[in-house]
């Protein structure tokens, strides 16, 4: 299997898609243990993910 040391799950959708997508972020957390994840979100997202202890950094891209 191959180490990845940097993922980016992209996720410019609803706040409901976003929740559910958590799940599949934990399944990359368990297949990678050492790689950095970091989620892209909309702004009205950000705080349903912030603090989750499986997303290392959400980076915020206000879609205009």
């Amino acid at each position: 299997m191959r180490e990845y040391r940097k993922i980016l799950v992209y996720a410019l959708v609803n706040l409901g898609d976003v929740v559910l997508s958590t799940s599949a972020v934990a399944l990359l957390r368990k297949a990678y243990p050492q790689a950095r994840i970091t989620m892209m979100v909309r702004p009205v997202v950000r705080q349903a993910i912030e603090n989750n202890p499986v997303i290392d950094d959400v980076l915020v891209f206000d879609v205009v």
